[in-house]
Order: structure tokens, then C-alpha cells, then sequence
């Protein structure tokens, strides 16, 4: 079935970009304005609108008059940092048009949420996460999603000269079949089970930093957490803890932030960043462009460095989204002290784009896929690793 085109209007650039970038990865064709005028002027053609209500020079409610009289036929899904009740009467105003209606999203959202309200009326497949979600509620009912939890490893690797600069460790569950992480450490886990689950990760990838560290091969590791756990009232006190008991520089673990699943409140996120850091554990952004984090709230947290989506990045490769987009995302992380991180390196072309973006480091089955950390002899740990 054919998807609808969708129109986003925001006047935030890297919101509207970021947004349209998710819907076209998830099979919505799409596009961004600042305006509805300037989507007049360019004459794009859309079936669902998303509008930010409140923007600089525009009155919302006067833009779904103008929607009214000039596109009938698309309907409106309605964005908002306002009130409920101003959102309710902007619904309200749209639907006495004649519009209809297919939402309202409560700003900021992920682009996860805005596919969500889409998918609900657009008639699909079988949903593919059914049996996974299934499989972690049988193992939370049964006590054994912790203990079936193992952990593998990806190398991340200098993009010029291919050597390791570190690992990330990727949790899994033990089985025949993938399950995606994002399942795992999902709302549908209960908070305090996804804390222990990450207490796991940390031990398992302390334990392998420090085999690493006696092959004379110690660089970091990375291990991924979502907002909530970072937030976690018993989080900060339980990682200095595995680290000080084992001895470790917490300049050696990474602490990768999951954009796609974001709080509401900015501040808990930073302060908890913030706490983190100041202990010495440096931080990264995992995923960037899955969600709709700006350049101005990246520079709230003390980042060390972003990873840019592998998907994002193999549309623009395939020339789905512009280039220079990520270019930009590259010289701002540049410009404020990051390093830059493409995933989704798996061939040599990928290699090359990568590096002319100017990004620091790549990750990807190019180099190697997940697996245990030291499958390979000692020697060619060290020489992977340019000594």
C-alpha cells in the first residue's frame, strides 16, 4: 500500500530536518518547510500536514484556516509546547474546518511517536516485534531476562587508519533469534529490572577491559543506557562503584545515550550527564538523528562525542537525504569538541563517504560484526590496535 506524503512545518531547522529524515527511513515519503507559505510556494503536495502551533511570526490557528481553505483534502496531525487545553482547541478549530484530525503530539516528541500516530492509520503487516516483546515478557514473568542477558562486542575504528579505538558492548539475549535491545530496555521492562540489566553490561565490559588492558591493549569501551537508567536514583552510586572496585579509569567506559528514547524533563538529563562526567566517565550520543535532539540541546550535555545513525547515514549515501546535512552535524561537533562517529560502515564506499564528511570514526561489518571481545590471538589484538 502506498504510503501518504507528509508535510512536516516547523520552524526549528533541525527538528523539521531530523523529523523528516525518520519519516522517510520508516517508508513515509516526506518533506520539511519553516512555512506553510513557503510550502505554497514550492507546491508540495501532502495527504497529512504536521504543524507546530506555536511558531515565531505565526498564528497557528490562522495557518489551519489557511489549510482549510487551500489543502481539504490533507489531514492534520497538530504539535505543541502549549497547553492542553490550547491543543484541544486548536483540534477543535481544525475539525470545525473540516479537517481531520489524526492527532496531537505534545512537544518535544521523538520521531518515533509522530510514525506511531501515522502507522495508527495506515493499515500494515503483522507488527514483527510481536513475538520478541512476547519472548522478554515470558522471561520477566519467569525471573530470567537478567540472567539471559549476555553481551557481545563491536570494534570502532579510526576511519583513516582502520585501527581500534575502542569497543562498544551490545547486549543480547541468549537464543536463536536477534531481539532488538530497544525491546529490552523498553518501556514495557519495568526500570529497576533495566538497571540490573545494565549493571550486567558494565561488569561484563569491565571484565573485558580489563583482559584487553593485560594483552597491552587497553582502549575504551562503550556501553549504551537509556535516559531513564542514567536517571535512575541508585544509577550513579552503582557504576562508581563497579569501577572503583575494579580498579578502572572511568575515562575507560563510554557512556552512549540512547536519543530515541528521551525524558520529558531536559534538566534530570543533564544534571544526571552532568554528575556523570564530573566523575570522569565520558559520554557519547548514540543513534543521533532517530530522534529529534537540536544542536542547541546537544549543547547541554557534556558530550565527547555523537554517533550518527547508521540508517540516516546510508540515505544519504543512497542520495535519499542530502549529504551536507550530515556534514554540518559533523562540523558542529567539531566546533564544540566532539568527536564524530558513523555507524553503519559495511564497505569500502561507506569507508570513503564517511571520511569525506570529515567524521573521526567509523563502525561497522566492514571492519567486524558483534562477537566475543578476544576470539582472536593476542598478537593480532595488539596490532589491531597499532602497537
Amino acid at each position: 500500500m502506498t504510503r501518504p506524503r507528509i508535510l512536516v512545518i516547523d520552524d526549528d531547522e533541525a527538528v523539521g530536518e531530523t523529523l523528516q529524515m525518520t519519516l522517510v527511513l520508516r517508508g513515509y515519503p516526506a518533506v520539511w518547510r519553516p512555512s506553510l507559505a513557503e510550502a505554497e510556494r514550492r507546491d508540495d503536495q501532502a495527504e497529512v500536514i504536521v504543524l507546530d502551533l506555536n511558531m515565531p511570526g505565526h498564528d497557528g490557528f490562522t495557518t489551519i484556516d489557511d489549510i482549510a481553505r487551500s489543502r481539504r483534502h490533507a489531514q492534520l496531525i497538530i504539535a505543541s509546547g502549549q497547553s492542553e487545553k490550547i491543543i484541544a482547541a486548536a483540534v477543535a478549530c481544525a475539525k470545525a474546518a473540516g479537517i481531520a484530525v489524526l492527532g496531537a503530539l505534545e512537544k518535544p516528541y521523538t520521531g518515533r511517536e509522530l510514525v506511531d500516530v501515522l502507522d495508527r492509520f495506515v493499515p500494515g503487516g503483522p507488527d514483527p516485534n510481536a513475538d520478541d516483546a512476547g519472548l522478554i515478557q515470558a522471561a520477566i514473568a519467569d525471573g530470567t531476562l537478567v540472567e539471559r542477558l549476555h553481551v557481545v562486542f563491536q570494534s570502532k575504528r579510526d576511519l583513516k587508519r582502520g585501527t581500534i579505538t575502542g569497543y562498544e558492548a551490545l547486549a543480547r539475549l541468549t537464543g536463536e533469534r536477534f531481539v532488538s535491545p530497544e525491546l529490552m530496555f523498553g518501556p514495557a521492562v519495568p526500570l529497576d529490572l533495566q538497571l540490573q540489566m545494565t549493571r550486567k553490561v558494565f561488569l561484563e565490559s569491565i571484565a573485558a577491559w580489563q583482559r584487553l588492558n593485560d594483552a597491552g591493549a587497553p582502549v575504551p569501551i562503550s556501553v549504551n543506557c537509556n535516559p531513564q537508567t542514567l536517571c535512575h536514583p541508585a544509577f550513579l552510586d552503582m557504576v562508581e562503584a563497579l569501577v572503583r572496585d575494579a580498579g578502572l579509569p572511568p575515562s575507560m567506559l563510554l557512556v552512549e545515550l540512547t536519543e530515541h528514547a528521551s525524558l520529558e524533563q531536559a534538566h534530570q538529563l543533564a544534571r544526571a550527564a552532568s554528575r556523570l562526567a564530573m566523575l570522569g566517565f565520558r559520554m557519547a550520543l548514540d543513534d543521533f538523528g532517530r530522534g529529534t535532539t537540536s544542536y542547541e540541546r546537544l549543547t547541554r550535555l557534556p558530550l565527547a562525542e555523537i554517533k550518527i545513525d547508521k540508517d540516516i547515514f546510508w540515505s544519504a549515501c543512497a542520495g535519499e537525504i542530502s549529504m551536507s546535512m550530515l556534514r554540518e552535524v559533523v562540523t558542529f561537533c567539531h566546533a564544540n569538541g566532539m568527536a564524530a562517529t558513523i555507524e553503519g560502515i559495511e564497505c569500502e564506499l561507506h569507508r570513503r563517504e564517511a571520511l569525506a564528511l570529515g567524521a573521526d570514526f567509523g563502525q561497522g561489518f566492514l571492519w567486524d560484526k558483534p562477537g566475543e571481545l578476544l576470539a582472536q590471538p593476542e598478537p593480532a589484538v595488539r596490532q589491531a590496535v597499532g602497537r
